[in-house]
């Protein structure tokens, strides 16, 4: 019995330098990783599952999920999953991905405060940018996949993560510094 991940129709990937990624050899293991992406980089890629049954030690034909379900709640890094056919398709624009970044504001009424760059409060100006201490995250995305089994209809319920590499870039942040620049009030 075995599970198959099938990636297709990659968007918006590009090549990384030294990525991390390149270290897993194990094309099974590799399947799991969606292709390494910059924080900023708008990207889609699908993921479609079968899982391969066996009656007494043969294997028979491979079948889809009965359902592919995800958890959502802790992935405010601009990444949405949705359920595309028989899987699913990851895709977004990765924003707030990096701990310890953040930026300071002068605010109204002169206090300084530290704020996400997705602010909406009214500031008179950014002053200070700090980068994250680490340039590179490691995010997991569970999934849920439940397949009936064709010899007893028994379902197996299969939670697995999808991981992605994201590299922090100096691009990405400019973009988001400037962009606040430009809607101070």
């Amino acid at each position: 019995m075995s599970l198959t991940i099938t990636q297709t129709n990659p968007i918006g990937f590009v090549g990384i330098p030294q990525d991390d990624l390149e270290a897993i050899t194990d094309p099974t293991e590799l399947s799991y990783y969606i292709p390494s992406v910059y924080e900023g980089q708008s990207f889609s890629v699908d993921f479609t599952f079968t899982y391969t049954f066996s009656l007494l030690g043969v294997p028979l034909p491979p079948v889809p999920p009965v359902s592919v379900s995800y958890d959502q709640s802790g992935t405010n890094t601009g990444i949405t999953i949705s359920n595309v056919g028989a899987g699913i398709r990851v895709s977004g624009t990765p924003t707030n991905v990096f701990q310890g970044s953040f930026y300071r504001f002068v605010m109204q009424d002169m206090t300084t405060r530290i704020l996400p760059s997705t602010t909406t409060e009214n500031y008179l100006h950014l002053i200070e940018y700090q980068m994250p201490s680490n340039t590179v995250q490691l995010r997991e995305f569970p999934i849920t996949l439940r397949f009936t089994d064709p010899n007893t209809s028994a379902q197996l319920v299969l939670p697995i993560n999808i991981r992605c590499y994201f590299y922090w870039v100096t691009e990405a942040a400019t973009s988001s510094i400037r962009s606040l620049l430009d809607r101070r009030k």
